[in-house]
């Protein structure tokens, strides 16, 4: 190539440029040295991917919904490293490597506080509330109930009433209370002189630490003193207490009501003895009373399809009946007081029983007891194929309806209802009042 010939003019122009333009020079580069070095990087990149895989696929993707529960976990819990996480996800039965975890952790600056709420269920569970509350009788004595309340669900842990509390008495009914196995970390209490020297004493050789409310400040033990307005509102005022037996058996009455029946707000609408969901198909709804009819209980069978009882005696000696259902009484089959319930069955159901009744409801309380057949196939090999009795003043009812069958033993009646006194024979074999 021949050198171009410039000009006079071109050499004043090219002087002119030089004088005006100070980076001239750079226009003249086509490649930057930096260029050709990122060239050279991808190039070698490139290289070496192609020789790796040589066709083949890479490291598999994590699919999304782990990457998601691997984010959960990290959010939830914001102590725990990859290889914690790791460990969860392999009990999952999930197949990835730590370093993948590692990669999908969501990042924090520093490990959060934890909630209020958090903090007080941490320590919820291990604190128990005392105090006492008065009941006057009808001789107008005082009489003093001491409770023991357990704040994770709740639970009147001991109770027991007393007409001259003391410090040792206190003292004893805490160790009553807790074995050596099941001693809370924390008691909270008022600063009554009930709980003397002798109360303190015995809470510290137990390993409990005492936490005191202020004076004159009840909302500071707000969950025992709720319990005490609870008891006094359904119970108490509605009574008159004649000595210290009376006010035990009221304040127990209500206690297995209290901790079996209603639901609690902070215990997501449960009781604190926690309670099975029945649904419609279970059967009808029906009242029963409790706490001597101050409130209301109910045993109500509803039974679908087929069932087939054994021969084997129960524990109790009596035969395995197809459907059982009702109050007990007492040791001797006495009356049971306290069961103010009525007992419903309403069997759809075919029955085959072996060896004992195909239905057998009973009732020791003052409830009734009602047996309504719908149509359904009873078979007692041996004894009757549907029996109900009562032990005090409860109506007793069996009702078949068209179309029902029942097939009971030789030596049996197909069907019995019976009220019998107090002394009469067990509920296995009680005086016939009604035959069919």
């Amino acid at each position: 190539m021949k050198r171009p010939k410039l000009a006079p003019t071109d050499r004043l122009l090219s002087a002119w440029l030089c004088a005006v333009w100070s980076g001239w020079r750079s226009a003249l580069v086509i490649v930057k040295p930096d260029t050709v070095i990122a060239w050279h990087r991808k190039g070698f990149r490139l290289f070496w991917t192609w020789k790796v895989r040589r066709g083949r696929p890479g490291r598999p993707a994590v699919p999304k919904d782990v990457r998601e529960l691997i984010r959960r976990l990290s959010r939830e819990n914001p102590l725990w490293g990859a290889p914690r996480i790791h460990g969860e996800l392999l009990k999952l039965g999930i197949d990835i490597g730590e370093t993948s975890v590692g990669k999908y952790l969501v990042r924090h600056g520093k490990p959060p506080s934890q909630t209020w709420r958090t903090f007080l269920e941490n320590h919820v569970k291990t604190m128990v509330s005392v105090d006492f509350f008065t009941v006057p009788t009808i001789s107008f004595r005082v009489l003093y109930v001491f409770l023991l309340m357990a704040h994770d669900r709740r639970r009147i842990v001991h109770f027991n009433v007393t007409a001259h509390p003391t410090a040792e008495w206190s003292a004893q009914q805490l160790r009553e209370a807790f074995p050596f196995d099941q001693v809370p970390r924390y008691l909270l209490r008022d600063r009554d002189g009930i709980f003397g020297s002798e109360f303190r004493r015995d809470v510290k050789a137990m390993g409990i630490k005492e936490v005191l409310s202020t004076p004159r400040s009840p909302w500071e033990r707000a969950f025992i003193e709720r319990v005490i307005g609870t008891i006094r509102r359904e119970c108490l005022d509605h009574v008159i207490v004649f000595n210290q037996a009376s006010l035990y058996r009221h304040v127990k009455s209500f206690l297995a009501y209290y901790h079996e029946s209603p639901t609690h707000l902070s215990l997501t609408k449960d009781s604190p003895e926690p309670r099975p969901v029945h649904s419609a198909e279970c059967g009808a709804v029906v009242a029963i009373p409790q706490v001597g009819g101050l409130t209301t209980s109910l045993i109500s069978v509803t039974s679908n399809g087929t069932i087939n009882s054994g021969t084997t005696y129960t524990g109790s000696g009596g035969r395995p009946a197809g459907i059982l259902a009702g109050y007990k009484g007492g040791t001797t089959n006495t009356p049971n007081s306290t069961a103010f319930g009525n007992v419903t069955v309403d069997n759809f159901a075919n029955i085959n029983a072996a060896g004992g009744d195909g239905i057998r409801a009973y009732n020791f309380g003052p409830g009734d007891v009602t047996i309504n057949n719908h149509g359904g196939t009873i078979v007692a090999k041996d004894m009757f194929g549907v029996t109900a009795s009562s032990s005090s003043t409860g109506k007793v009812s069996i009702t078949m309806e068209a179309g029902a069958v029942i097939s009971s033993g030789s030596s049996a009646d197909f069907f019995w209802a019976a009220r019998r006194p107090a002394s009469g024979p067990p509920p296995g074999r009680p005086e016939r009042a009604a035959r069919g």
